[in-house]
């Protein structure tokens, strides 16, 4: 090897070493959230009225808020689409998603001119749940939850690799996580039919990391409403939304919560009865003016 090579060899050594870090810095620093805002027709311009932040899940994006904003824009709530992962701005991957981010978001919308500040209200969905109900457990701000088929503790990150990362971060710090177990015939199974159930399941044989990993719903201070599906194929929703119910009563919850189970799979709120639900629970708790 000639010494014209070798220099040329050590510099792109060097750029390497340096372009690499900054590079992995700057995925972490970048991390944003999306987030639309909806203000209803329907709601008395003279007053403040409540607002429903609205999260999917691991689809990503923000198909599923924008498209049943309606839903609560026709009953005089205002609404802010998010879109955590999967859009242009945002992470690519459900990983390590910065708390932080989404805390900015909804306390810019929260000091919107037409949003009464304390009649905030978070709709989650799966992962989106898990989210809803890990974030009232570490900010206030939050009055009323709807935590459709979620679980009960934060689970390792969706894009599955040898690598376990959180879906959660706070402070640059990872939420602590229920990992998947590595090359088992359940987290192949969940990964080529996209059935996770078997491979949840299992991840939550680890006791120890299910322990560290539950969210404390008990710090939240907001009325809380979960849906599960009884058939889920996904993850076991209503297993683990009992889990935070117990939770709760053991910990003489101040503020109402319950816990509505549907004959239903993994998409509870493709049923009318669902809404329904959400709807008298919201009128119940944070009632919009019209």
């Amino acid at each position: 090897m000639s010494m014209i090579t070798t220099c040329k060899l050590s510099t792109l050594l060097i750029l390497l070493a340096i372009l690499v870090p900054l590079s992995s810095v700057q995925a972490i620093e970048s991390q944003q959230v999306y987030g639309h805002l909806f203000l209803s027709t329907s709601a008395d311009i003279n007053n403040k009225s409540p607002l429903i932040f609205i999260m999917g899940g691991s689809e990503g994006g923000d198909d599923f808020a924008s498209e049943n904003a309606q839903r609560f824009l026709d009953h005089g709530y205002h609404v802010v689409s998010i879109g955590y992962f999967g859009m242009e701005g945002t992470p690519e991957h459900l990983n390590r998603i910065s708390l932080d981010s989404i805390h900015r978001l909804i306390m810019r919308y929260k000091n919107h001119q037409r949003v009464d500040p304390n009649r905030i209200a978070i709709l989650g969905v799966s992962k989106g749940g898990e989210l809803a109900l890990l974030f009232a457990s570490l900010y206030k701000e939050i009055r009323a939850i709807i935590a459709a088929v979620p679980s009960h503790v934060s689970f390792q990150a969706s894009n599955i690799t040898l690598f376990s990362n959180s879906s959660w971060e706070l402070d640059d710090q990872e939420i602590v996580f229920v990992p998947y177990q590595r090359l088992s015939i359940a987290t192949i199974k969940g990964i080529l039919t996209g059935e996770y159930l078997d491979m949840h399941i299992q991840a939550l044989e680890n006791t120890k990391a299910v322990e560290a990993a539950k969210i404390r719903v008990e710090n939240s201070t907001a009325a809380i409403l979960l849906i599960s599906g009884q058939q889920d194929q996904i993850w076991p929703s209503t297993y683990m939304s009992n889990e935070i119910m117990k939770r709760l009563a053991k910990h003489n919850y101040p503020y109402p919560y319950e816990h509505y189970q549907m004959n239903a799979d993994h998409f509870v709120l493709d049923h009318p009865e669902s809404w329904k639900k959400i709807m008298s629970f919201l009128d119940n708790n944070i009632q919009a003016t019209k």
